[in-house]
């Protein structure tokens, strides 16, 4: 039923379209960070905690922050760009949005943890101190390369002597409304879930909305003091499965991999188990073997894993899916550690200075002739809040790359240690680097494949992140000339937008396309090869990007142009919205036949007090329960029948161009009703 009335303007009537985009990427327009938690004893108490924005683009870059669960109120906008990156104080002390009392795991959270949005793509780091800066933990959000349906957690294993902040957990957040999780663990009794009570794995039918959030936790002792041995590394290993994507963050706060008593926060944010490989190389940071450790998780059955050089599996008996194998610090050759396995790992690796209170937890990304693209840049490698580190990175690449840091030759830098080039036993291809000494913002760029990490440390803290090796779609930009009128193309066929795909670095060759509405097929569009695309044409568009080495394409997001709103005087104002259409300084209202209503009373013979010729026809179908009644003062009620093939069509034709304004008859009472649609 609508009760809507017609109003008439002696102006041109044309539509308006506008349209938004939404993309991904660990480079990316979105990153989703999924809330932390730690253990609510002494020394592992949350302290300041952060954001570090980064952006290649050197424009300013706008974002937004968004707390999840909250109003746009309470969104945080910002700007960035390449020069200035953004440093945002999520909390000052203690448990926030982002960190989470443990005592509140085990349930289902709607305002906790964070959705990041960009105009273009940015790098989002969280970093944060802990436990009177004792301890500190980070993490790189993987953007797009985050979202997955199948996950292996990975923490500490906390052998040695566990204190009584020891605590291992994962938290997963859900990226779409209706989200089903379920937890599943090879450990089905014996485990201490916080806030489970005596429940064990599995835990089943988590339903999530976009932003909600899950958390796990097990802390490894009891409230006396006593280690609860399955509590140690038995997280380790859960399966986290959805039936939409979500994203995962896990670990330790606090643990250790060492075999003694110290702690530190240990976490990242990882992937899923469509990203993951069978080749691996670990660059060693400055800690001890005993916690200068590779974690590596099974995720199928009968799993064999092979180290450096070796011909023998460093596992008599072949893993099951969901079991793990620590690699001790002592298996690393000149610096670094190449890893393969006959079944896809997760793999985490143990990272630490001097003691082992000194210690952090990477994810790890496989080796991939995929994973190129250059890092520009890491905000600010020193820093986490005021507190002053020493900051590095860590470099996986091919043996005859170049290799540069801020633009310098690696071999150029000064007033670093660098250690490297360094060989790969069992993979001679591959060389690895670490350089220390590093402070303000770092790029990292190599010719060949690229795998990098930074880490911080100072007297008892460590923390850092991987920043590139995980293989994404083209990223889309949109350039286009300041217009009021938006992105569009003209009439005449003028088009004020370019298309550009901002990382195609990552790829051997670019093809553009087009999406016929017809058929709905993708036809190319011929020549158009390059990393910017100038469409001519209204239509939807996307870009696919070929890796030649594995013959394997990524498709960007389609992207939809329109046909640009006239503007008759080049104004600036599209003739819709113009009050003066010819820029004359008088108002159309005054030079036309002012507005006037449509007299429908007879909805065959409408009239309007105006020189406007009006005529009309209506086509009924189902006479008998259909209807089109409507009045002196232009409004009209239309009824249809309940039947599949009921219709009504009433067409008003005009004998000049004319504005039409279509309002509802605010007289009217209607009741809300799920079978009657209102306009």
């Amino acid at each position: 039923m609508f009760h809507l009335k017609f109003n008439l303007k002696q102006v041109i009537l044309y539509g308006l379209f506008f349209f938004g985009l939404h993309g991904y990427g660990q480079l990316s327009k979105v990153h989703y960070i999924p809330p932390l938690t730690s253990s609510d004893e002494g020394n592992a108490n949350p302290l300041d905690q952060y954001f570090y924005i980064s952006t290649p683009n050197e424009n300013l870059v706008s974002f937004t922050i968004i707390p999840a669960g909250t109003e746009p109120t309470s969104h945080i906008e910002g700007q960035v760009s390449r020069e200035n990156p953004y440093r945002y104080t999520v909390s000052n002390s203690g448990y926030s949005h982002l960190m989470v009392n443990p005592n509140t795991t085990s349930r289902v959270q709607s305002n906790r943890g964070f959705i990041i949005e960009a105009d273009a793509p940015i790098y989002v780091s969280v970093r944060m101190n802990a436990g009177g800066y004792a301890q500190a933990g980070a993490l790189v959000s993987k953007g797009e390369n985050a979202l997955g349906t199948e996950f292996r957690v990975g923490t500490y294993n906390n052998l040695g002597s566990p204190q009584s902040n020891y605590l291992n957990f994962a938290s997963i957040m859900a990226t779409e409304d209706d989200t089903r999780v379920d937890l599943s663990n090879n450990i089905t009794s014996g485990l201490v879930i916080r806030n489970f009570g005596y429940n064990q794995f599995p835990i089943q039918n988590i339903i999530l909305n976009k932003g909600d959030s899950y958390i796990v936790a097990l802390k490894v002792t009891n409230d006396n003091g006593n280690v609860i041995n399955p509590n140690r590394d038995g997280l380790i290993g859960t399966l986290i499965s959805s039936d939409k994507p979500v994203v995962v963050n896990c670990g330790s706060a606090n643990g250790s991999f060492g075999n003694g008593g110290a702690r530190d926060y240990g976490f990242d944010q990882i992937v899923g188990a469509d990203k993951i490989g069978n080749e691996y190389i670990f660059v060693r940071g400055d800690g001890q073997d005993s916690y200068e450790n590779v974690l590596l998780v099974a995720h199928q059955n009968d799993t064999y894993i092979w180290l450096n050089d070796e011909t023998d599996p460093v596992n008599a008996n072949p893993l099951a899916a969901g079991e793990h194998i620590v690699i001790e610090g002592n298996e690393y050759i000149g610096g670094n550690l190449y890893v393969r396995s006959s079944e896809n790992v997760f793999a985490y690796q143990g990272i630490g200075g001097a003691s082992e209170a000194n210690q952090g937890m990477f994810f790890v990304p496989p080796l991939s002739c995929e994973n190129r693209g250059n890092i520009d840049n890491i905000a600010q490698i020193e820093d986490i809040g005021d507190i002053v580190y020493s900051g590095g990175i860590t470099i996986v690449t091919k043996r005859d790359a170049e290799v540069k840091i801020n633009e310098t030759q690696i071999e150029n830098l000064s007033s670093v240690q660098l250690f490297g080039p360094s060989d790969v036993s069992g993979k001679p291809d591959y060389i690895t680097y670490k350089v220390r000494g590093l402070n303000g913002n770092i790029s990292v760029s190599s010719s060949a494949e690229l795998y990098a990490a930074y880490f911080n440390f100072n007297g008892s803290a460590s923390s850092g992140s991987f920043y590139s090796g995980f293989p994404s779609p083209p990223d889309l930009d949109i350039d286009f000339n300041a217009s009021t009128i938006g992105t569009c193309i003209s009439p005449e066929g003028v088009s004020n937008v370019i298309l550009n795909v901002s990382n195609e670095g990552n790829f051997d060759s670019l093809q553009w396309y087009k999406k016929n509405p017809l058929t709905n097929q993708n036809n190319p569009v011929s020549g158009a090869n390059s990393s910017t695309f100038n469409p001519t044409e209204p239509g939807d568009y996307f870009v696919i990007g070929l890796i030649t080495c594995s013959a394997t394409s990524y498709m960007s997001q389609i992207i939809p142009i329109s046909i640009c709103p006239p503007d008759f005087d080049q104004d600036g104002i599209i003739d819709n919205f113009d009050l003066d259409n010819d820029n004359d300084g008088i108002l159309d209202q005054v030079e036309s036949n002012n507005t006037v209503s449509v007299n429908l009373l007879d909805p065959l013979n409408p009239s309007s007090e105006s020189d406007i010729t009006l005529s009309a026809a209506l086509v009924i179908s189902e006479a008998s329960g259909n209807s089109f009644i409507g009045t002196v003062a232009g409004f009209f009620e239309s009824q249809l029948a309940p039947s599949m093939n009921s219709s009504s069509s009433y067409t008003l034709s005009m004998s000049q161009n004319v504005a039409l304004k279509i309002i509802e008859d605010t007289t009217k009472n209607r009741a809300d009703n799920p079978e009657d649609y209102f306009i």
